[in-house]
């Protein structure tokens, strides 16, 4: 049976960036199954537009680099700048003009897993080459993919495997290939991390040749034990050993399952294509197919329910309008104040993704570009991108057309409120609070503002890096709770952090204390009594390295629940929790 237009829609909507209406009018002529083999007959597995031309270009050595004078130091920052800006340029016009939409949408989906980014890397022929990889295997055996990737000279270099020594093992690239590469977390043991890391000493990036190689000097060819098994483990033989966990191929349908159906996965379906995904051994156009072929890929109920992320709202407005894409800087300027900055992703977990894409400041964001690109579309006065980049970045959420007359709505309130007088922040924390004072002086009636200060996930010499953020985040908070005195509604506002993981109390090789259980949380506002509640958790009383926490954070919500927002007590599925007596009424 032919796909009707609905079906047509949300098909192109999941597998390309959204469909013209001719696109839409062609893929209608199709059944399902034809639907879906068209889409996953790639006749090319390589970009077609024209690269930089320094792609092959090797970085200078460490030993050239010391006798630069500051000059020198400084015209070669300036050349990365522009080579990093002259490579997202490219993989936008690939972007905008590729014939193979759905091999693009699963080249960007990887580069969300496989993250590496130009702020750790520096030179940008390591990521354009990742990106050519990624590309290559997009669609291919995921067992090879995890091969090369893990190879890869940019992922060498982010992920510090350059640095792991069996002096020294680095524990980074072990960790991330288990929690965010192929199992999840809760599915491998502290130790099966320090032990892989082992098996992957020596792994060296040699920048003469620009080529992986092993460094035996470096490897550590003892015995290792990984998830119970005993061998003189090599890394391949890491890779080899977590291929064959089931979990693999339970993560990877998960997540690719979010990425084209709904973010809430039927159990029982991952299971099926799951045990399908391995017993095709890891063959993502297999896994593909089977995935857009289920009943629950088709279901009316989880049509227009994703939210897009930038790029794939910029790519897919241009596409559909078929705007001029001569000028892709502004496309850039324009995803980076959404919230995503091609090759730069905001830590090793990548983009969050979801609702994560709605901030306070980037729901104001996602309208008036739409709306211009309209405008232009529809009196053929359209300046293409450049057209839509001069604005602040606003876009069109295309699956939810409430939020945009929700923005605009917003839009007008503030321009009725009372201007405020503090000087925020220029930074990403500081224009997120400014839009909350905003919001709070137009007495928006809204109960929760979310705003997000990121990359504490920083693995390797945190210490500058958190200082940096924290100092960002004081500045941030002193200039918000001066504009909410002064607006005499800092009695009516409650300031809570909270956050996805805490530090552990041991650095790990690289200087770094990521991904700990326990962790304080902070509140702020009128009314908020002060001092500290609960008791300090023991520096030396661990739980596998961990800090053992004495407060649970659901006692943290209820307080919040109860005594500010006034509502009944509640249950978190555990049980309920006391609230905290640090409120004034």
């Amino acid at each position: 049976m032919s796909l009707t237009f609905d079906e047509a829609r949300h098909f192109l909507s999941r597998t390309a960036f959204g469909g013209t209406p001719e696109e839409i009018r062609r893929v209608m002529q199709l059944d399902r199954a034809a639907a879906v083999a068209q889409a996953l007959a790639i006749p090319t597995n390589k970009a077609q537009t024209t690269p930089p031309a320094w792609i092959h270009r090797l970085p200078p050595l460490p030993k050239v680099r010391k006798h630069w004078s500051e000059a020198q130091r400084k015209t070669f920052r300036e050349g990365l700048k522009a080579d990093g800006q002259e490579l997202k340029a490219w993989w936008y016009r690939e972007l905008l003009t590729s014939r193979c939409p759905l091999l693009e949408r699963m080249t960007l989906w990887w580069h969300n897993h496989f993250t590496s980014s130009l702020h750790k890397v520096k030179w940008p022929p390591f990521l354009y080459q990742q990106n050519v990889l990624l590309r290559l295997y997009a669609l291919g055996s995921f067992r090879t993919l995890l091969t090369a990737i893990a190879r890869n000279p940019a992922m060498l270099l982010y992920l510090d495997t350059q640095s792991n020594r069996k002096e020294h093992p680095n524990e980074n690239f072990a960790r991330e290939l288990f929690e965010l590469f192929t199992l999840g977390e809760g599915h491998y043991t502290e130790q099966d991390i320090k032990e892989a890391a082992r098996a992957f000493t020596g792994w060296h990036l040699d920048f003469h040749t620009g080529a992986f190689r092993v460094d035996l000097r470096h490897h550590d060819d003892g015995r290792k034990v990984v998830f119970g098994k005993s061998g003189p483990f090599e890394g391949d033989d890491i890779l080899l050993l977590t291929l064959e966990q089931p979990q693999v191929a339970w993560y990877i349908v998960g997540k690719l399952w979010r990425e084209f159906i709904s973010d809430r996965p039927d159990s029982l379906e991952v299971d099926r294509l799951a045990d399908s995904f391995r017993k095709k051994n890891y063959e993502i156009a297999g896994l593909l197919q089977d995935l857009l072929l289920s009943p629950q890929f088709w279901a009316p109920e989880n049509r227009g329910v994703l939210i897009k992320s930038p790029v794939e709202l910029i790519v897919g407005t241009a596409r559909l309008f078929s705007l001029p894409i001569e000028d892709t800087v502004q496309q850039i300027g324009l995803a980076r104040r959404l919230g995503q900055d091609l090759f730069d992703p905001p830590n090793v977990k990548g983009w969050p993704g979801g609702t994560r894409w709605i901030t306070t400041s980037s729901l104001l964001d996602r309208t008036q570009m739409l709306h211009r690109a309209i405008r232009g579309h529809e009196t053929g006065h359209s300046h293409g991108m450049a057209d839509m980049g001069h604005v602040p970045g606003r876009l069109w959420l295309a699956t939810e057309p409430e939020i945009s007359q929700a923005a605009s709505d917003l839009q007008g309130r503030i321009r009725q409120a009372p201007p405020l007088t503090s000087d925020f922040p220029a930074n990403k924390i500081g224009k997120q609070l400014e839009v909350a004072a905003k919001l709070i002086a137009a007495q928006v009636p809204v109960a929760v503002i979310k705003v997000t200060q990121g990359s504490f996930d920083t693995h390797a010499g945190q210490s500058a890096t958190h200082h940096r953020l924290l100092e960002e985040l004081a500045q941030g908070l002193t200039t918000f709770r001066a504009a909410m005195e002064k607006l005499g509604a800092w009695k009516d506002v409650l300031v809570m952090t909270y956050s996805e993981f805490g530090r552990r109390v041991g650095e790990n090789a690289s200087h770094g204390t990521d991904h700990g259980t326990a962790a304080p949380h902070f509140f702020m506002g009128g009314r908020v009594k002060g001092g500290l509640y609960g008791v300090s958790p023991s520096l030396r009383d661990l739980q596998d390295g961990d800090l053992k926490h004495t407060l649970d954070y659901r006692a943290v919500y209820a307080t919040v629940i109860e005594k500010w927002w006034g509502l009944p007590a509640v249950s978190f599925g555990t049980g309920r929790y006391p609230a905290l007596d640090c409120l004034t009424e």
